[in-house]
């Protein structure tokens, strides 16, 4: 994306902000797509915090002794809080970070949380007793950031902001998941030590893949903290503007399929991780899952979507909120399809009973069924 300089004031800057968006795409391709779904203007800012948390994330984890590794973090953490003390920089990652901090006045003590919290990463591999010290780490590595978006998306309301931190948290263990066998053979696990001593396992039966019926329950004891986090999130991406709800659709939806293909992945998880859903030059279709329990899987698959209304009421929330929900369940029925090699999905989404619903409901019934249409076609394309 070439941005335009006069926006800027100098080429210098304009360079800085190009080398954030190139790092994003290089490193982070779910995020440098997901970006592109949001406003032209807001580009520019959303890849120089991402550039600066890759970065970050780079120096604290990649090359060198730990030792070295601390050393080289330690001047970074300098160069940058005296940037974000003068509102200048020299490196071209940090020029262009500093830059969006001082024009959208980020907040610097979330700035400090994450630098913490990578540098305490960077110090001693990682060991949370249970799962609230893990969640400490969550929030300090992916909450941060996410909380770091949402000014951009013109969001400073605190409520709105600690949703949005919850979505971080659930983004950040999709990146733990993707990165196990990684950071496994790293020294570096991430997951509660007493859930592993619950099942009696050790750090290297996750490494070596042994015991794969204790795994596999360590799998779903994972899965049962994440899904509450990602249901808690989810009003959130609703309550921006509307330009802003694709990107924050997009991400929830990536999380929730991530999310489904570990429950499919189960134990081989540790040994195999995932590949992330996109790649910069698009979507991989993944190949059908190999399930040999089962002799023939059925050519076409029907799915009446029943429900979201009452779930939204059990939830204490409004009726859309449960269509919203609907749509989600809907985008990962299709993927799930095409993971078993199912080649026809049918989804009966309306009945003539939903005619009896007020129309302010059926408004929103059809603006969110259209609305997924829409947004829905690429990807189901891409998927294949």
């Amino acid at each position: 994306m070439m941005i335009d300089e006069t926006l800027f004031g100098s080429s210098e800057l304009r360079e800085s902000y190009e080398l954030c968006e190139a790092l994003t795409r290089q490193f982070h391709a779910p995020m440098w797509r997901a970006t592109e779904l949001l406003p032209a203007p807001v580009h520019p800012h959303m890849h120089a915090v991402n550039g600066f948390v890759l970065r970050t994330d780079t120096i604290a984890d990649r090359d060198g002794t730990a030792a070295e590794r601390e050393q080289r973090l330690a001047r970074w953490y300098s160069a940058t809080r005296e940037g974000l003390r003068s509102g200048a920089s020299d490196h071209p990652v940090l020029r262009a970070f500093v830059d969006t901090v001082w024009r959208w006045d980020l907040d610097r003590t979330v700035i400090e949380e994450l630098l913490g919290t990578l540098e305490a990463d960077c110090v001693n591999p990682p060991v949370f007793e249970t799962f609230q010290d893990r969640r400490r780490y969550l929030r300090g590595a992916g909450g941060t950031t996410v909380e770091l978006w949402f000014p951009l998306l013109g969001v400073r309301d605190p409520e709105m902001l600690a949703m949005a931190s919850l979505l971080g948290e659930a983004a950040q263990v999709v990146d733990n998941f993707e990165d196990m066998p990684e950071d496994l053979a790293a020294g570096r696990c991430y997951l509660p030590r007493a859930d592993l001593r619950a099942l009696g396992l050790e750090v290297d039966d996750l490494v070596h893949g042994e015991r794969p019926g204790a795994l596999a329950e360590l799998v779903r004891m994972q899965l049962g903290r994440w899904n509450p986090l990602v249901k808690q999130a989810a009003p959130m991406t609703g309550m921006v503007k509307p330009e802003y709800q694709p990107f924050l659709h997009l991400l929830a939806l990536g999380i929730h399929l991530q999310c489904d293909e570990t429950a499919l992945r189960q134990e081989r998880i540790f040994t195999q991780g995932i590949e992330p859903l996109v790649a910069a030059g698009g979507a991989p279709r993944r190949a059908v899952w190999p399930h040999v329990e089962v002799d023939v899987v059925p050519e076409h698959v029907a799915v009446i979507m029943d429900g979201n209304r009452r779930w939204a009421l059990e939830q204490g929330q409004p009726a859309f909120r449960g269509h919203q929900a609907g749509q989600w369940s809907a985008m990962r029925l299709v993927n799930a399809a095409l993971r078993m090699g199912v080649r026809h999905l049918t989804l009966y989404a309306f009945s003539t009973e939903n005619w009896n619903r007020s129309q302010d409901e059926l408004d929103a019934l059809f603006e969110t069924m259209g609305d997924a249409i829409a947004r829905g076609r690429s990807g189901c394309t891409t998927w294949g």
